[in-house]
């Protein structure tokens, strides 16, 4: 069962991950595993860690299905450009870029994404739950439907500091593979 599948049967039971972000993420030879989460996820110590927390439990808010999904499209993201994508040099500052739904669109920070990706993790990072995807069901399935390595990138940018098509289009199926891969277990 891949991890939108395992996050959905999390779900299902009643349950939520609540810390998923890069530092609960572990490889056990070539399978991830979440780990549970060093610090509560409702008090993050560090700009990045507050990147992953959903605006409604940076509101006071119980995280829910949702906020894990919101988490979900973060790592995804950071996971295809390398940055978050909420800027800010304080907790602070992400925390309010957050529930303001200020970020960084996939396509900003890598103009070679493909749109359906973009618009995936978009939704993701909606500021508003109920606008996010509601099930990580959904979301495995759309990722998987994107078409995200069978669409034409954009016209390729003369800056050649940014990822080359193939890279990129690499790091995304990548990023898809695990999401998606029967490897990852599940939070819990």
């Amino acid at each position: 069962m891949g991890v939108a599948q395992a996050l959905d049967g999390l779900h299902r039971r009643g349950e939520v991950c609540g810390g998923l972000r890069p530092d609960t993420v572990e490889l056990d030879g070539n399978t991830p595993v979440l780990l549970p989460a060093g610090s509560d996820p409702e008090a993050p110590g560090e700009p990045w860690q507050a990147a992953y927390v959903a605006p409604e439990v940076h509101a006071g808010g119980r995280p829910d299905a949702r906020s894990d999904l919101f988490a979900l499209g973060v790592l995804v993201h950071e996971m295809a450009t390398g940055r978050i994508p909420f800027v800010g040099a304080t907790v602070a500052d992400v925390t309010r870029a957050i529930r303001a739904g200020r970020f960084v669109g996939l396509d900003e920070h890598e103009p070679m994404a493909p749109p359906s990706l973009t618009r995936l993790l978009a939704t993701c990072l909606a500021p508003d739950a109920d606008e996010r995807w509601q099930s990580a069901r959904d979301f495995g399935r759309e990722l998987g439907w994107t078409g995200a390595l069978d669409e034409p990138a954009p016209e390729r940018l003369e800056d050649d500091s940014r990822a080359s098509p193939a890279t990129l289009y690499g790091v995304i199926g990548l990023a898809a593979g695990i999401v998606l891969s029967g490897a990852w277990r599940a939070c819990g």
